[in-house]
């Protein structure tokens, strides 16, 4: 199906991240906006199946953006589609030889790298749970808009049991695009070497001055 829109603000800012993006959508947009922005097709794993072909020395060999689809894409044959309870059940709970592999592989290759997660919500607690984000090597930040009744309990729960840091980007949905912009610039200014605490830092910045 033609998108509504030929343009996604939000998507093609966070394409100017240097970033491993990792999406449990089933559609191309992320790989349009990548393709917008950097001017090179990016390198798309349409599958969980097809992730570890792709692995080398922990490492995927890719000259450019790389889009992990968790869930399947357009592109694999039914049997990889994650898309009723049965296939969630399959992979997030069922502890076969082949789940287990997977999923070592993909918590061993996050380390050390920048990853952008697209396509669920925090409350899909299967999905976090298989990543392990209370690791020592780990800092997660998740965007999420002000005004909700709880905002300070939805902080201190996801800090304190999954070892998220949120950030407030706004109190309309509307604020999104400019603070992924001005995200997006503030990263792409940091040296290599730049550590997490730098980071952290930025983002809370952001968070304040849209208060």
């Amino acid at each position: 199906m033609v998108p509504v829109s030929s343009q996604n603000l939000i998507l093609n800012q966070l394409a100017r991240i240097p970033a491993i993006y990792i999406t449990t959508n089933y559609d191309s947009q992320i790989e349009k906006s990548l393709k917008q922005q950097l001017e090179v097709e990016p390198f798309a794993i349409h599958s969980t199946e097809s992730f570890g072909k792709y692995l080398v020395n922990n490492e995927i060999n890719s000259p450019t953006s790389t889009v992990i689809h968790l869930h399947g894409d357009t592109f694999v044959k039914s049997s990889n589609f994650i898309s009723s309870s049965k296939s969630y059940s399959d992979l997030y709970y069922k502890d076969s030889d082949e789940n287990l592999l997977f999923f070592k592989k993909i918590k061993d290759f996050l380390i050390g790298k920048t990853i952008v997660f697209l396509g669920y919500g925090l409350e899909e607690d299967q999905v976090l749970a298989k990543l392990n984000l209370s690791r020592k090597n780990v800092s997660a930040y998740a965007l999420m808009k002000r005004g909700q009744k709880f905002d300070n309990l939805i902080e201190d729960y996801y800090k304190e049991r999954q070892f998220i840091q949120i950030e407030w980007y706004g109190t309309s949905f509307d604020d999104l695009p400019k603070y992924v912009e001005k995200l997006a610039d503030r990263i792409n200014g940091f040296e290599k070497d730049s550590n997490l605490i730098q980071l952290k830092n930025m983002l809370q910045a952001e968070a304040y001055e849209d208060e």
